[in-house]
């Protein structure tokens, strides 16, 4: 037979994730801006225009579009420093990732 996925809240609110019985939860996200370098120079505006195209394109190839809209709007509230509002849309949504 196939695992259960599930979740439920815990008594601070937040999301728990249980896949395997082991249980899971999302880490709150790390306020620092990560750091990328491009193989070549780019204007402010060719790259918001490369991140247009790529959450425009996003769903086209895997995934629901409700989930990259969320995602698209939690990573434009943590560029805006609303990093409580971006967790929130993330927790809303269920969006969690795996613990490695």
């Amino acid at each position: 037979m196939g695992g259960c996925v599930g979740s439920h809240h815990d008594s601070t609110g937040s999301l728990n994730e249980n896949s395997d019985g082991t249980g899971g939860r999302n880490q709150p996200l790390k306020r620092e801006r990560p750091k990328w370098k491009s193989d070549y120079p780019m204007t402010e505006g060719q790259l918001r225009s490369k991140r247009d195209e790529f959450w425009d394109t996003a769903p086209a190839f895997e995934g629901r579009k409700e989930i990259w809209d969320a995602l698209r709007a939690a990573a434009s509230a943590f560029e805006g420093n609303d990093h409580l509002l971006a967790q929130a849309i993330l927790d809303g949504a269920s969006i969690t990732l795996p613990h490695v």
